[in-house]
């Protein structure tokens, strides 16, 4: 956690706020008075606590000058604090602007505080639960919710992955549980992840329609059939769902490990939406790391894998156990959807490169995506959407959402593929993309020669 909330846990919400506006404003100079703390954003019910805390907090100073006139004199203060300047580079002055002037009451700007002040690289928050961003803010579980619902409404940020907690397993035949190494024998919850949306992020909007992964019938009794990694899930089991070019490019057995499937088939929808939502966070940072230089041709490893569906479960010791051969499957789908997203975007160009059977051309295209001096931000995400391109009609769809133009190399199909957007609701919403269509046996004759020894 930034070192700014860990070090004001003695102040209120508002006194972060005020102490936050004073760091970031750099105009402001010698004495303040009540008038210029209202104005940064102090409630006029809040302002004799605010005052008070920093105060004891030593971030400012009441300025004792002698009044030559009779009567009382108003109060002025001087800001005195000189830490933490570093806030400025992550909450720079447009930033707290841009929230000033949507009217937002104080817990949600500081909601968004500590969500911009501990993202990651890649703009994600996550590892933080919804208590601990409370005790943090010096708020009410339910005011952060709140909070966090009003950004995500106006897409301040996006609800990646939505939290779940991961059961116990049942050993048939046996009457003991068995769970994920690491975690001393209790249920497994797992926080959200959240990330900032940038400013330039929806500026440009692709969808990628992918084939159906399995066909689904003979299954249509269960309900994770809906989930992909569910799907997935039902065909390494052995029962028989009809291979497609995603199947057979995973080439992964699994027979041998019963207790890992014991394990999933026993976990209610909620965590295979999860593991979903894992898989396309994972596709979102390889893409992001291929199109901005990353040379290593499987960004995705088991490992952080791992790490991003199960920690702080311990993936030393978890070879041979449950969530392993999981997190082995999550990686090597990963990998595939990125070069598929990837692959379908350079067959789509103007004029497409020969890069068949040749890793370096490949990625020399890739990077060549790249606009100079701009780091590409991508992420995935599921919508809802019906599409009708050529013959094709799927509910199954993925969206790129970036900053990277194309709009002059593409080919947009325009006339030949149409898209209607919905929103979480199914109510249909404007939108205009570029609908980027590749056949299966197309991308695995291609994956095949090029990415793989098989």
């Amino acid at each position: 956690m930034n070192e700014f909330f860990t070090s004001t846990t003695s102040l209120s919400a508002y006194s972060k706020w005020i102490l936050i506006r004073l760091i970031v404003d750099e105009t402001i100079e010698g004495k303040l008075s009540k008038a210029d703390l209202i104005k940064l954003g102090c409630p006029h019910n809040k302002f004799k606590k605010v005052v008070d805390e920093l105060i004891k907090f030593n971030a400012i100073l009441v300025d004792n000058v002698e009044h030559i006139k009779k009567g009382r004199p108003s109060d002025s203060y001087i800001f005195v604090y000189d830490r933490y300047t570093e806030i400025n580079k992550l909450l720079p002055r447009e930033t707290l602007a841009k929230i000033e002037g949507i009217g937002f009451r104080v817990p949600v700007k500081i909601v968004w505080c500590f969500f911009c002040l501990n993202k990651n690289e890649f703009g994600f928050v996550e590892n933080l639960s919804v208590p601990v961003i409370a005790k943090a803010c010096k708020l009410k579980n339910v005011e952060v919710q709140s909070a966090i619902s009003k950004l995500v409404e106006l897409n301040f940020i996006q609800h990646v992955i939505k939290g779940c907690t991961f059961k116990k397993v049942e050993i048939i035949g046996s009457k003991h549980k068995r769970t994920l190494i690491g975690t001393e024998g209790n249920n497994l919850k797992r926080t959200s992840c959240f990330k900032i949306i940038d400013k330039n992020q929806y500026k440009f909007l692709y969808l990628f329609t992918l084939p159906l992964i399995a066909h689904l019938d003979s299954h249509s009794r269960r309900k994770k059939i809906y989930s992909l990694t569910g799907v997935l899930i039902d065909f390494y089991s052995g029962k028989g769902i009809r291979e497609t070019a995603f199947l057979r490019l995973l080439r992964y057995e699994v027979s041998p490990f019963v207790h890992e499937f014991n394990f999933l088939y026993q976990q209610p929808k909620e965590v295979f939406r999860y593991f979903d939502e894992v898989l396309l966070k994972l596709v979102s940072i390889g893409l992001s790391q291929l199109i901005n230089g990353e040379n290593k041709i499987k960004p995705v490893c088991q490992e952080d894998t791992f790490n991003h569906i199960f920690s702080p479960a311990n993936y030393e010791l978890s070879a041979g156990n449950l969530g392993y051969e999981t997190s082995h499957l999550i990686a090597k789908l990963a990998n595939i959807l990125i070069h598929f997203i990837l692959y379908s975007i350079i067959n789509s160009l103007k004029d497409t490169p020969q890069i068949e059977g040749d890793i370096k051309k490949y990625l020399d295209c890739i990077h060549s995506l790249k606009k100079k001096g701009i780091n590409i931000d991508a992420l995935i995400r599921n919508i809802h959407a019906k599409v009708t391109f050529y013959d094709t009609f799927s509910i199954k769809n993925l969206t790129l959402l970036t900053n990277l133009d194309l709009t002059e190399k593409v080919n947009s199909y325009e006339g030949e593929g149409t898209v209607e957007l919905m929103d979480s609701k199914g109510h249909p919403t404007n939108g205009i993309c570029n609908i980027f269509h590749l056949s299966p046996e197309t991308f695995e004759a291609f994956y095949k020669n090029t990415l793989t020894s098989e």
